[in-house]
């Protein structure tokens, strides 16, 4: 970058208005090009731009008239962008560091959301299962009773173990989704 500022010498070395106007647009592609590549490294930014800075701002004392108000509007207006350039590297690095984080937590709350989805589907499995067995053995134990029979007492165990088993299961899944509304008590 600092080779730049090199070609905005002899522009201002022309003591001439068109020289002036040369040399600053060669002056502000150094700033745009700094800006654009190097302003993720706010180091590199400054080394980048502490030559071209030394090169223009001293060009002018070289030319055959010596300093004169545009010269100086322009040194101005390039201290101007330096400072500019500086602001513009911190508010790059915040807008990066907050799209990277963006990104991140879209990526956490995707990988969240399948885990519910995973884990509401191993637990549709696991609450059919009791309750399938509990309504095949009341029915079971319905259809003896309707035939003037005493339902079988191992049938009324498992009806009665399932029907804890899915009560267990039910709590566990109520006490998860209180853990995860930050609700649930731990003792």
């Amino acid at each position: 970058t600092g080779m730049y500022a090199w070609i905005a010498i002899p522009a201002w070395a022309t003591a001439t208005l068109k020289g002036n106007v040369m040399a600053f647009a060669w002056t502000l592609g150094t700033v745009i090009h700094a800006m654009a590549y190097r302003s993720d490294r706010p180091i590199m930014l400054a080394g980048s731009l502490a030559m071209p800075a030394i090169y223009t701002l001293s060009a002018p004392a070289f030319s055959p008239g010596g300093y004169d108000r545009p010269d100086v509007l322009v040194m101005l207006f390039w201290i101007y962008l330096f400072l500019a350039a500086g602001v513009f590297a911190r508010e790059r690095n915040v807008l990066i560091a907050r799209a990277k984080a963006e990104y991140e937590a879209g990526e956490v709350a995707r990988a969240e959301s399948e885990a519910k989805g995973r884990f509401l589907a191993a637990m549709s499995h696991e609450l059919r299962t009791p309750l399938n067995a509990i309504i095949g053995y009341s029915q079971l134990a319905r259809e003896e009773m309707e035939a003037g029979e005493q339902p079988d007492p191992a049938d009324m165990d498992r009806i009665e173990r399932q029907a804890r088993h899915l009560l267990g299961l039910i709590n566990e899944i109520l006490d998860f989704s209180k853990l995860d509304a930050g609700r649930l008590e731990l003792y």
